[in-house]
């Protein structure tokens, strides 16, 4: 059988476009209380309330990202994804530099995309030996009729 690596230099695709987009998909999936900078017009503040009916006691988990455009938070595959895109900021920052995608500006929206998850990721830690790995029902979270869902 042949070799089938590609060689990611004689693709033809634009990267910087591809890293844009993956940055703008994460920006839309934004859940709570927006920041003055949102880029994403069709998308509001959203379930402000997360956590409060948490038990034994009311916990803060507002914000964070929504898993697939539904409105389930997951924390394992959150961390995943927050993590390689983060590390590729920081490793590969260099081999960027002058695109469309990392110019200073939208380099500097990356990290505080990183920031804001990672404001979220220190929320779902409250206390010693708990971490918070869900947010939100399945079933509920396919509903149609929310309206985070409906935007």
């Amino acid at each position: 059988m042949a070799n089938s690596t590609i060689d990611p230099l004689q693709w033809d695709y634009d990267l910087s476009e591809l890293l844009g987009k993956a940055w703008f998909f994460y920006e839309a999936q934004r859940s709570g209380k927006l920041p003055s900078d949102n880029k994403v017009p069709w998308r509001g503040d959203s379930y402000l309330q997360d956590g409060s009916e948490a038990l034994p006691t009311a916990l803060d988990l507002e914000g964070g990202w929504y898993d697939a455009g539904d409105t389930l938070k997951l924390s394992f595959p959150l961390c995943a994804s927050v993590w390689r895109l983060a590390t590729s900021l920081l490793t590969y920052k260099d081999a960027h530099v002058g695109t469309q995608f990392l110019n200073q500006a939208n380099y500097l929206n990356a990290m505080r995309q990183v920031k804001w998850i990672t404001k979220y990721l220190v929320k779902l830690h409250p206390a010693p030996l708990v971490f918070v790995v869900q947010v939100r029902v399945l079933a509920a979270a396919m509903r149609w009729t929310d309206p985070c869902a409906l935007l």
